[in-house]
């Protein structure tokens, strides 16, 4: 819009001399309908010529102005990409257009016309600069956010890196713990347990038995409560993500992909069946498919859990009579009130949604 009004103000300052020079007549609204063609239309087309052409159609312009002398009043019209390679070549022609027409014209008007070529090259190179510039900003900023989002997603992936250690960690912290309590602890009442049996057996003293069965009695209770504490620690600490991606990679002959997007919190019952489940169709996959690619989707959302283990087999033969395999799979969905549905469109596919609210009142990991 900017270079149109500049262009509109030339034209404006060129028709005035114009009508200075040759009086309203027929030939300077001739000259007048010619300059507005020649000029705005190269406003409209410049930018889709290539240079080579924009600098054919200058020097056809400024040849026209050789042989047309009356056109020079409106020469500055045509200088505005005088400052670009190679246009700038076709300078000598409209230098060669105004000497022509000294006759024409007289000395002030084409030292003007002079004046206003030179004001128009000038702010044809700084608006070209000024595009250059512009360009250049707005390819800075790019590159700015694209590597401020580079930047965001590489502390993010390290800090759930971070996050995944510290839980790893974590849990087999947990399963040392709970293994030490069943090695040492565990033994230890076991064996004061079967002590206190004894001497309840060879007991002869009446008014020692009502405090060897109340000792009894507690350590029963202590070695109940050490017990449900063992088995709670290993729970806490199976990792569903880690047991399935293990057993990825000790499978051979097919290319694996493997997403888990689940929270630390998850029910053992969830985790258990999870892992039976894929477990079972990796076996599956292993024993049956022709295919060669296996991924595995394990998804927590909002309301239910959600497995998708694919296979590109497609020598794919479901019966009626579902084998053991897929018969336990369904047994352990609808043990949790889930979903199981299997299609076989674009080889072997194994869906599984388990709603979470059949979980509240687990105990969970």
């Amino acid at each position: 819009m900017k270079q149109i009004l500049t262009r509109l103000l030339i034209f404006v300052i060129c028709c005035i001399m114009c009508i200075h020079t040759f009086s309203i007549s027929t030939h300077s609204v001739i000259y007048i309908l010619l300059a507005i063609i020649l000029a705005f239309g190269t406003i409209l087309i410049a930018d889709r010529l290539s240079p080579a052409a924009l600098t054919l159609i200058h020097a056809g312009i400024f040849i026209l102005c050789c042989m047309i002398p009356e056109l020079v009043v409106f020469l500055p019209l045509f200088c505005f990409y005088l400052s670009r390679r190679p246009v700038r070549y076709t300078a000598p022609i409209g230098i060669l257009a105004i000497i022509l027409a000294t006759t024409k014209f007289s000395v002030e008007t084409l030292l003007l016309i002079c004046v206003l070529c030179l004001c128009s090259m000038l702010y044809g190179y700084l608006t070209t600069e000024l595009a250059t510039l512009h360009q250049q900003m707005k390819h800075l900023t790019d590159t700015s956010e694209t590597n401020e989002l580079l930047a965001k997603e590489r502390i993010r992936m390290i800090r759930k890196e971070q996050d995944n250690r510290i839980y790893t960690a974590t849990l087999k912290e947990r399963n040392r713990i709970a293994r030490e309590i069943h090695d040492n602890v565990g033994h230890m009442l076991t064996r004061s347990i079967l002590q206190v049996g004894a001497i309840q057996t060879i007991n002869k003293e009446p008014i020692l038995a009502n405090p060897l069965s109340d000792l009894r009695t507690t350590l029963d209770t202590a070695m109940n409560s050490i017990r449900s504490s063992v088995h709670d620690l290993h729970d806490e600490s199976i990792d569903t993500k880690a047991a399935i991606q293990d057993m990825l990679n000790d499978i051979t002959g097919f290319h694996t992909s493997f997403e888990y997007d689940m929270s630390n919190i998850v029910p053992k019952d969830i985790k258990y069946c999870l892992i039976s489940i894929a477990k079972e169709a990796i076996t599956n996959a292993v024993k049956h498919s022709n295919g060669d690619q296996l991924s595995i989707l394990i998804r927590e959302h909002p309301g239910f859990y959600q497995l998708t283990i694919h296979d590109n087999g497609t020598d794919i033969h479901l019966t009626d009579t579902p084998g053991i395999g897929l018969t336990n799979i369904r047994e352990r969905v609808q043990s949790l009130s889930g979903t199981l549905q299997i299609t076989t469109n674009s080889g072997f596919r194994l869906f599984v949604s388990i709603p979470k609210h059949t979980q509240k009142g687990d105990r969970t990991a």
